[in-house]
C-alpha cells in the first residue's frame, strides 16, 4: 500500500509542477485569456481520473478495460502507416541514411 501511495503521490507532484510551470509561462509571456482554458482542462482531467478509477473499482467491463490497455501501448509500439503496413523498415532506413 505505501509503494501505491509514493508512486501516486510522485505522479501528482510531476503534474502540479508541469501545471504550474505552463502557468508560470502563459503569465510571463502575457496570454492570460489561456489561463481558464488550463483551469477547465484540470478540472476535466480530475474527474476523468476519478470517474476511470470509480469504474475501475468496481470491475465495470473488466474485459473491455483489459482489452483497451492492452491494445493501446501494443498499437502505439509497433507504428503503422494508413494502409496498414509496419514503419518499423521505414523509420530505420531513414534514420540511418
Amino acid at each position: 500500500m505505501l509503494q501505491a501511495f509514493v508512486v501516486v503521490f510522485r505522479e501528482g507532484f510531476e503534474s502540479f509542477l508541469i501545471v504550474g510551470i505552463i502557468l508560470a509561462y502563459l503569465r510571463r509571456i502575457g496570454e492570460h485569456r489561456l489561463v481558464p482554458a488550463m483551469y477547465w482542462g484540470i478540472a476535466a482531467s480530475v474527474a476523468a481520473s476519478a470517474g476511470l478509477g470509480y469504474m475501475l473499482n468496481r470491475g465495470v467491463n473488466e474485459s473491455l478495460w483489459e482489452g483497451l490497455f492492452t491494445w493501446k501501448p501494443s498499437s502505439t509500439a509497433f507504428p503503422r502507416d494508413h494502409r496498414g503496413d509496419w514503419l518499423l523498415p521505414a523509420y530505420f532506413y531513414l534514420r540511418w541514411s
